[in-house]
Protein backbone atom coordinates (compact mmCIF):
# COMPACT_ATOMS: atom_id res chain seq x y z
CA UNK A 1 0.00 0.00 0.00
CA UNK A 2 1.30 3.60 -0.98
CA UNK A 3 2.07 6.21 1.49
CA UNK A 4 -0.65 8.72 1.15
CA UNK A 5 1.38 12.36 1.65
CA UNK A 6 4.61 12.73 3.32
CA UNK A 7 5.93 14.76 6.59
CA UNK A 8 9.01 16.93 6.84
CA UNK A 9 11.39 17.22 9.60
CA UNK A 10 10.32 19.60 12.35
CA UNK A 11 11.97 23.12 12.60
CA UNK A 12 13.67 23.79 15.86
CA UNK A 13 14.00 27.00 15.06
CA UNK A 14 10.80 28.11 15.24
CA UNK A 15 9.46 26.34 17.84
CA UNK A 16 5.79 28.28 17.80
CA UNK A 17 5.56 26.01 14.56
CA UNK A 18 5.08 22.78 17.19
CA UNK A 19 1.05 22.95 17.31
CA UNK A 20 0.43 22.80 13.33
CA UNK A 21 3.62 20.13 13.03
CA UNK A 22 1.99 18.02 15.47
CA UNK A 23 -1.74 18.46 13.78
CA UNK A 24 -0.06 17.75 10.26
CA UNK A 25 1.19 14.65 12.10
CA UNK A 26 -1.82 13.27 13.79
CA UNK A 27 -3.53 13.81 10.24
CA UNK A 28 -0.41 11.94 8.24
CA UNK A 29 -1.72 8.91 10.86
CA UNK A 30 -4.90 8.72 9.82
CA UNK A 31 -4.91 8.97 6.16
CA UNK A 32 -2.55 6.22 6.28
CA UNK A 33 -4.49 4.39 8.98
CA UNK A 34 -2.40 4.08 11.54
CA UNK A 35 -3.48 3.57 15.00
CA UNK A 36 -1.27 0.92 16.28
CA UNK A 37 0.18 2.91 19.26
CA UNK A 38 3.97 1.90 18.57
CA UNK A 39 4.33 2.23 14.97
CA UNK A 40 2.44 5.77 15.78
CA UNK A 41 5.61 6.13 18.20
CA UNK A 42 7.97 4.84 15.59
CA UNK A 43 6.59 7.50 12.84
CA UNK A 44 7.39 10.05 14.92
CA UNK A 45 10.60 9.48 15.54
CA UNK A 46 11.37 8.87 12.18
CA UNK A 47 10.05 11.84 10.82
CA UNK A 48 10.79 14.78 13.34
CA UNK A 49 14.57 14.86 12.42
CA UNK A 50 17.90 14.36 13.96
CA UNK A 51 17.74 17.69 16.00
CA UNK A 52 14.12 17.20 17.64
CA UNK A 53 14.97 13.41 18.64
CA UNK A 54 18.03 15.05 20.20
CA UNK A 55 15.95 17.70 21.87
CA UNK A 56 14.02 14.31 23.55
CA UNK A 57 16.28 12.54 24.19
CA UNK A 58 17.88 15.20 26.56
CA UNK A 59 14.22 15.90 28.36
CA UNK A 60 13.73 12.16 28.66
CA UNK A 61 16.93 11.10 30.21
CA UNK A 62 18.08 9.30 31.14
CA UNK A 63 15.47 7.02 30.10
CA UNK A 64 15.07 6.39 26.31
CA UNK A 65 11.93 7.91 23.94
CA UNK A 66 11.36 4.80 23.06
CA UNK A 67 10.05 3.75 26.21
CA UNK A 68 7.13 6.58 25.95
CA UNK A 69 3.83 6.13 24.29
CA UNK A 70 3.16 8.50 21.33
CA UNK A 71 0.81 10.38 23.39
CA UNK A 72 3.67 11.17 26.25
CA UNK A 73 6.34 12.23 23.28
CA UNK A 74 3.51 14.42 21.87
CA UNK A 75 3.17 16.32 24.84
CA UNK A 76 6.91 16.22 26.28
CA UNK A 77 7.78 18.44 22.79
CA UNK A 78 4.43 20.45 23.05
CA UNK A 79 5.74 21.85 26.70
CA UNK A 80 9.09 22.72 25.35
CA UNK A 81 8.52 24.09 22.27
CA UNK A 82 5.22 25.35 22.63
CA UNK A 83 4.63 26.05 26.65
CA UNK A 84 1.35 27.15 27.43
CA UNK A 85 0.98 31.32 28.33
CA UNK A 86 -0.62 33.58 30.13
CA UNK A 87 -4.23 34.27 28.73
CA UNK A 88 -3.79 37.83 29.39
CA UNK A 89 -0.76 37.98 27.43
CA UNK A 90 -2.06 36.18 24.16
CA UNK A 91 -5.11 38.66 24.05
CA UNK A 92 -2.53 41.20 24.45
CA UNK A 93 -1.12 40.31 21.19
CA UNK A 94 -4.41 39.79 19.59
CA UNK A 95 -5.15 43.00 20.31
CA UNK A 96 -1.87 44.84 19.19
CA UNK A 97 -2.05 43.30 15.92
CA UNK A 98 -2.34 45.67 13.17
CA UNK A 99 -2.66 45.18 9.11
CA UNK A 100 0.41 45.57 7.76
CA UNK A 101 1.80 47.78 4.83
CA UNK A 102 1.29 45.37 1.65
CA UNK A 103 -0.42 43.01 3.93
CA UNK A 104 -3.93 41.98 2.27
CA UNK A 105 -7.06 42.04 4.21
CA UNK A 106 -7.64 38.06 3.80
CA UNK A 107 -4.17 37.76 5.07
CA UNK A 108 -4.42 39.81 7.90
CA UNK A 109 -8.41 38.36 9.13
CA UNK A 110 -6.26 34.69 8.93
CA UNK A 111 -3.91 35.76 11.21
CA UNK A 112 -6.20 37.46 13.64
CA UNK A 113 -8.21 33.97 13.79
CA UNK A 114 -4.62 32.13 14.64
CA UNK A 115 -3.70 34.61 17.11
CA UNK A 116 -7.64 34.14 18.88
CA UNK A 117 -7.87 30.48 18.81
CA UNK A 118 -5.63 29.97 22.22
CA UNK A 119 -7.58 33.57 23.55
CA UNK A 120 -10.53 31.89 24.90
CA UNK A 121 -13.09 34.03 23.30
CA UNK A 122 -15.81 32.01 23.03
CA UNK A 123 -19.39 33.30 21.89
CA UNK A 124 -17.56 36.34 21.45
CA UNK A 125 -14.86 35.56 19.07
CA UNK A 126 -16.85 37.28 15.90
CA UNK A 127 -17.10 40.24 18.10
CA UNK A 128 -13.61 40.45 19.07
CA UNK A 129 -12.55 39.93 15.36
CA UNK A 130 -14.80 42.53 14.37
CA UNK A 131 -13.70 44.94 16.79
CA UNK A 132 -9.89 44.41 15.73
CA UNK A 133 -10.31 44.49 11.66
CA UNK A 134 -12.04 47.18 11.73
CA UNK A 135 -9.74 48.99 14.60
CA UNK A 136 -6.63 47.88 12.81
CA UNK A 137 -6.80 48.17 9.39
CA UNK A 138 -5.17 50.57 7.79
CA UNK A 139 -7.24 52.37 5.68
CA UNK A 140 -8.57 55.17 7.21
CA UNK A 141 -11.33 56.45 4.87
CA UNK A 142 -12.47 52.64 4.79
CA UNK A 143 -12.43 52.63 8.76
CA UNK A 144 -14.31 55.69 9.51
CA UNK A 145 -17.25 54.10 7.23
CA UNK A 146 -17.30 50.76 9.27
CA UNK A 147 -17.18 52.91 12.20
CA UNK A 148 -20.48 55.17 11.35
CA UNK A 149 -22.71 51.58 11.51
CA UNK A 150 -24.45 50.96 14.36
CA UNK A 151 -25.39 47.08 12.94
CA UNK A 152 -21.80 46.18 11.77
CA UNK A 153 -21.12 42.39 11.84
CA UNK A 154 -18.00 40.70 11.27
CA UNK A 155 -19.15 39.14 7.51
CA UNK A 156 -19.97 42.51 6.74
CA UNK A 157 -16.69 44.48 7.52
CA UNK A 158 -14.79 41.68 5.95
CA UNK A 159 -16.68 41.85 2.92
CA UNK A 160 -16.77 45.34 2.71
CA UNK A 161 -12.85 45.49 3.44
CA UNK A 162 -12.46 43.02 0.32
CA UNK A 163 -14.35 45.07 -1.94
CA UNK A 164 -12.57 48.25 -0.89
CA UNK A 165 -9.45 46.69 -1.23
CA UNK A 166 -10.46 45.15 -4.75
CA UNK A 167 -11.86 48.70 -5.82
CA UNK A 168 -8.78 50.55 -4.85
CA UNK A 169 -6.66 47.77 -6.56
CA UNK A 170 -8.34 48.31 -9.96
CA UNK A 171 -8.93 52.09 -9.47
CA UNK A 172 -4.87 52.05 -9.55
CA UNK A 173 -4.40 49.94 -12.56
CA UNK A 174 -6.74 52.37 -14.41
CA UNK A 175 -4.96 55.43 -13.69
CA UNK A 176 -1.48 53.67 -14.12
CA UNK A 177 -2.95 52.52 -17.79
CA UNK A 178 -4.23 56.38 -18.56
CA UNK A 179 -0.66 58.15 -17.38
CA UNK A 180 0.98 55.72 -19.69
CA UNK A 181 -1.74 56.24 -22.72
CA UNK A 182 -1.13 60.11 -22.00
CA UNK A 183 2.68 59.65 -22.24
CA UNK A 184 1.96 58.28 -25.46
CA UNK A 185 -0.17 61.09 -26.63
CA UNK A 186 2.68 63.25 -25.48
CA UNK A 187 5.34 61.15 -27.52
CA UNK A 188 3.42 61.91 -30.68
CA UNK A 189 2.69 65.19 -30.05
CA UNK A 190 6.53 65.89 -29.60
CA UNK A 191 7.42 63.44 -32.97
CA UNK A 192 4.70 66.07 -34.47
CA UNK A 193 6.86 69.28 -32.87
CA UNK A 194 10.05 67.61 -34.12
CA UNK A 195 8.88 66.82 -37.61
CA UNK A 196 7.62 70.60 -38.01
CA UNK A 197 10.85 71.88 -36.54
CA UNK A 198 12.51 69.38 -39.19
CA UNK A 199 10.89 70.77 -42.02
CA UNK A 200 11.07 74.72 -40.69
CA UNK A 201 15.06 73.74 -40.48
CA UNK A 202 15.11 72.71 -43.94
CA UNK A 203 12.52 75.10 -45.42
CA UNK A 204 14.85 78.00 -44.00
CA UNK A 205 17.86 75.98 -45.53
CA UNK A 206 16.75 76.19 -48.68
CA UNK A 207 15.57 80.01 -48.79
CA UNK A 208 19.06 80.98 -47.53
CA UNK A 209 20.20 81.50 -51.71
CA UNK A 210 17.08 83.51 -52.02
CA UNK A 211 18.77 85.81 -48.87
CA UNK A 212 21.68 85.80 -50.12
CA UNK A 213 20.95 87.38 -53.29
CA UNK A 214 18.57 89.79 -51.37
CA UNK A 215 22.44 90.55 -49.58
CA UNK A 216 23.92 91.47 -53.04
CA UNK A 217 20.98 93.96 -54.19
CA UNK A 218 22.18 97.09 -56.03
CA UNK A 219 21.51 100.18 -54.06
CA UNK A 220 22.10 101.49 -56.54
CA UNK A 221 19.23 100.27 -59.18
CA UNK A 222 17.87 98.02 -57.34
CA UNK A 223 19.11 95.03 -59.76
CA UNK A 224 20.72 91.49 -58.22
CA UNK A 225 24.23 92.48 -58.94
CA UNK A 226 27.68 93.63 -57.76
CA UNK A 227 27.35 97.54 -57.14
CA UNK A 228 30.62 98.04 -59.00
CA UNK A 229 29.14 96.69 -62.02
CA UNK A 230 26.11 98.63 -62.33
CA UNK A 231 25.65 100.32 -65.25
CA UNK A 232 23.64 103.43 -63.22
CA UNK A 233 26.75 104.22 -60.86
CA UNK A 234 26.98 107.37 -62.48
CA UNK A 235 23.50 108.34 -63.39
CA UNK A 236 21.78 111.35 -61.62
CA UNK A 237 18.67 110.36 -59.61
CA UNK A 238 15.98 112.32 -60.81
CA UNK A 239 14.19 112.42 -57.18
CA UNK A 240 16.91 113.72 -54.91
CA UNK A 241 19.59 115.30 -58.02
CA UNK A 242 22.19 113.21 -56.37
CA UNK A 243 24.66 110.77 -58.11
CA UNK A 244 25.08 107.16 -58.24
CA UNK A 245 21.65 105.78 -58.55
CA UNK A 246 18.26 105.97 -60.23
CA UNK A 247 15.04 107.07 -58.56
CA UNK A 248 12.98 103.82 -57.95
CA UNK A 249 16.46 103.09 -56.07
CA UNK A 250 16.31 106.67 -53.98
CA UNK A 251 16.03 106.20 -50.54
CA UNK A 252 14.87 109.87 -50.02
CA UNK A 253 12.08 109.12 -52.09
CA UNK A 254 10.90 105.78 -50.12
CA UNK A 255 11.31 107.91 -47.24
CA UNK A 256 9.24 111.01 -48.78
CA UNK A 257 6.48 108.56 -49.58
CA UNK A 258 6.34 106.75 -46.23
CA UNK A 259 5.65 109.75 -44.44
CA UNK A 260 2.22 110.56 -43.64
CA UNK A 261 -0.21 112.86 -45.11
CA UNK A 262 -2.38 115.27 -42.58
CA UNK A 263 -4.72 117.69 -43.76
CA UNK A 264 -2.95 118.78 -47.85
CA UNK A 265 -0.86 117.03 -50.40
CA UNK A 266 2.91 115.62 -49.31
CA UNK A 267 5.40 118.22 -50.52
CA UNK A 268 7.89 116.73 -53.39
CA UNK A 269 11.13 118.37 -53.38
CA UNK A 270 12.19 118.48 -57.31
CA UNK A 271 15.38 120.51 -57.23
CA UNK A 272 18.01 120.45 -54.55
CA UNK A 273 17.50 124.17 -53.29
CA UNK A 274 13.63 122.70 -52.76
CA UNK A 275 15.31 120.23 -50.45
CA UNK A 276 18.07 122.22 -48.39
CA UNK A 277 15.23 124.72 -48.15
CA UNK A 278 16.67 127.88 -49.53
CA UNK A 279 14.25 128.02 -52.13
CA UNK A 280 11.28 130.27 -51.68
CA UNK A 281 9.61 129.63 -54.90
CA UNK A 282 6.13 127.60 -54.65
CA UNK A 283 6.42 126.03 -58.35
CA UNK A 284 8.90 123.23 -57.12
CA UNK A 285 6.46 122.30 -55.48
CA UNK A 286 4.50 119.03 -57.05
Amino acid sequence: MSTIGSIGEFDVSNPISWDNYAEQLKFFLEANEITNAEKKRAVLLAVCGIKTLGVLRSLLAPESPSTKSYDDLIKVLKEHFAPTSSEIYRRFQFHKRLQHNNETVSSYVTELRRLAEECNFGATLTERLRDQLVCGIKDEALQRRLLAESTLTFNKAFLRAVAAESAAEQAKHIHSQKFNTGNSTNLIRQHSNNNKRTFQKSSSSQSKPENAQSADVCYGCGGHHDRSSCKFRDVICRFCKKKGHIERACRAKRKNDSMPRTGHMQKKFINSCCEKRICKRSCCYL
